[in-house]
């Protein structure tokens, strides 16, 4: 171990005493509280070691609430050099940074009442939003119906898949990050990809937030979408997909899915080009302007503000969200 480590850690135990962003909430309650792991990434871009071994990633979520190193490391029961060791390793992943004597995590950590805060501030990009989808709405029902899935499956019961997983996350992610972010994922030892630890509402059954997700499962010639915020609850193996009376859409079908999102997308970018002043002040004025990139905290945003648009569209009536929480569609290759 450098000797250099020990040092620094005890000007880190000095330094970093900031008081909890959340006054009402002790750090054994903070520490003891559920988290999920969440991932933005493609191809081999993955980890090479674990957040839950050790509790690494309890260690990130003290410091994102303002805790000091030592009070962490003591609730950890980390000794110094169990902490010097997990220090040197967050730092080498990419998980860990050092500002003016500090530490910070480097990986987005959502805690409860910040998830609730970012709906509140998505807000009214949100309505902007679910608006842009009204007015183009003919349009995408005259897509769908030239559409070979049309013939079997009426288009009430696409609305939700479509108007959020396509028009808004699987299908236009790619696009907000190439036209809107304009810079790649974060690097972190070789890799690139955006890592997020969320608290858990123990109350809700549902997925963290209620944050609608798109999930793939591939096998042979044929991939399983299942899209929604209850896909935990309604697992299924492969065998039992394949039992079930799911959507097929063809090649041709899912052409049209990627046009639907291409005609969507310059309302989208634009609305969200007029309101980056708004998502930048509330970057800065956040505890994520010391951890993360802009680009990386804004990705995490985006998930509730496509989440809350897609309820807005609920609300007015223009979908309606199954009442299981996910929909499920198959993919010919």
């Amino acid at each position: 171990m450098k000797q250099t480590t020990f040092y620094l850690l005890s000007l880190l135990f000095l330094m970093q005493c900031a008081p909890s962003a959340e006054d009402a909430r002790s750090l054994e309650d903070i520490l003891a509280a559920d988290f999920e792991q969440h991932f933005i990434s493609a191809g081999d871009n993955f980890p090479v070691i674990s957040l839950f071994e050790n509790d690494r990633f309890k260690f990130l979520v003290g410091l994102h609430n303002g805790f000091s190193v030592k009070e962490i490391s003591e609730q950890l029961n980390w000794t110094k050099t169990a902490l010097a060791s997990e220090i040197d390793l967050l730092k080498e992943n990419g998980y860990l940074a050092e500002k003016d004597g500090a530490l910070f995590p480097a990986i987005s950590i959502v805690m409860d009442i910040e998830g609730k805060t970012q709906f509140k501030q998505c807000e009214p990009v949100a309505e902007m939003i679910a608006e842009s989808i009204i007015k183009i709405a003919p349009t995408i029902k005259q897509m769908y119906d030239s559409m070979e899935v049309a013939r079997q499956e009426p288009y009430e019961d696409f609305k939700f898949f479509i108007m959020s997983d396509v028009l808004l996350d699987n299908w236009q992610i790619n696009n907000v990050e190439r036209a809107f972010l304009k810079k790649e994922r974060t690097l972190r030892h070789g890799k690139r990809y955006y890592l997020q630890f969320a608290e858990k509402d123990s109350l809700t059954k549902i997925e963290v937030f209620g944050i609608y997700g798109n999930q793939y499962r591939c096998k042979d010639s044929i991939c399983y979408i299942t899209y929604g915020n209850n896909r935990k609850n309604h697992k299924k193996t492969f065998a039992e997909l394949e039992s079930m009376d799911i959507p097929l859409l063809s090649i041709a079908d899912q052409e049209i899915l990627h046009e639907m999102s291409e005609l969507y997308r310059p309302e989208l970018i634009k609305i969200l080009e007029a309101n980056r002043a708004i998502f930048v002040q509330h970057y800065n004025a956040s505890n994520y302007k010391n951890e993360l990139s802009f680009e990386e905290y804004f990705i995490w945003f985006y998930h509730f503000l496509y989440t809350r648009a897609t309820d807005k569209l609920a609300e007015k009536q223009q979908l309606q969200i199954p009442d299981t929480g996910i929909f499920r569609v198959k993919l010919a290759s």
